[in-house]
């Protein structure tokens, strides 16, 4: 199980610089993740998968990277750990976005 609380904005800046670097592909590939199929970090117009990022993020805070079935991705998960470091995350499935402080729809 991971400890979200050392993750830093820091970190998932550090993993979108990688992201960037290589390519979707490759770092997915080279991290074993699949394609975002919800939720998507957006960062200055950009998009990123955001389960994949945090898993990332957490070998920059750490120095061990999370597979996908160490956690989850959903708003109760990697999205969610995003959003409550202030970053924005876009529900590509048709809900409303979310953003950190924004108070969910009832």
């Amino acid at each position: 199980m991971a400890f979200w609380n050392v993750v830093g904005q820091r970190h998932v800046r550090q993993a979108i610089r990688e992201f960037d670097q290589l390519g979707q592909d490759e770092f997915l590939a080279r991290y074993g993740f699949g394609r975002a199929r919800a939720y998507l970090l957006v960062i200055d117009g950009k998009t990123y998968d955001s389960k994949a990022i945090l898993g990332v993020a957490y070998r920059f805070a750490t120095g061990r990277p999370l597979r996908p079935e160490d956690f989850s991705g959903g708003i109760h998960g990697a999205a969610g750990v995003l959003c409550s470091l202030g970053f924005e995350v876009r529900d590509i499935m048709n809900r409303p976005p979310s953003t950190a402080g924004a108070p969910e729809a009832t």
